[in-house]
C-alpha cells in the first residue's frame, strides 16, 4: 500500500477514530498487507456523531449501547431508565469518545495479518 492511499483513508475517516491515535493508525495501515487494507476499506465503522445523536434521543432506553454492542450496559440503562437518568446524561458526553475507541480497536484487529498472509509471505522467502 502506498502512503497516499493510507493518508487518504485516514483523512476521510478521521472523525471515526481518536485524534491522538491518527499517526499510529497511519503506521498500522502502512504496515498491513494489501488484503487486510481491502477488508478495512470495506468495513463499516460506527459514526460517533450519529451515535451521540442516538444517545440524546433514545439513550434513556439504552439503544445507543445496543448499537455499539455493549449489551450489558444497554440492558442496565433499559431497565433503570437510563441509569436513573445519570448514565444517560454521562453517555451523551462520553459515548462519542467510546465509539472512536471502539472503532480504533476494531481497525487494529483488522490490520493484523491473517495466518494465510503470514504463511504466504514465509513461502515466498
Amino acid at each position: 500500500m502506498t502512503y497516499a492511499e493510507a493518508y487518504s483513508y485516514v483523512y476521510d475517516k478521521k472523525s471515526y477514530f481518536p485524534s491522538d491515535k491518527l499517526d499510529d493508525l497511519m503506521e498500522m495501515l502502512m504496515d498491513c498487507d494489501d488484503d487486510a487494507f481491502k477488508e478495512i476499506k470495506k468495513a463499516h465503522f460506527q459514526s460517533p456523531v450519529l451515535i451521540t445523536l442516538l444517545s440524546i434521543v433514545l439513550g434513556i432506553y439504552g439503544v445507543d449501547r445496543f448499537v455499539v454492542g455493549d449489551y450489558k450496559l444497554g440492558l442496565f440503562k433499559l431497565f433503570t431508565g437510563g441509569g436513573f437518568l445519570a448514565m444517560w446524561l454521562v453517555d451523551i458526553f462520553k459515548i462519542g469518545k467510546d465509539v472512536q475507541d471502539y472503532n480504533y480497536i476494531k481497525i487494529c484487529q483488522m490490520s493484523l495479518p491473517s495466518m494465510e498472509a503470514v504463511l504466504r509471505d514465509f513461502r515466498r522467502k
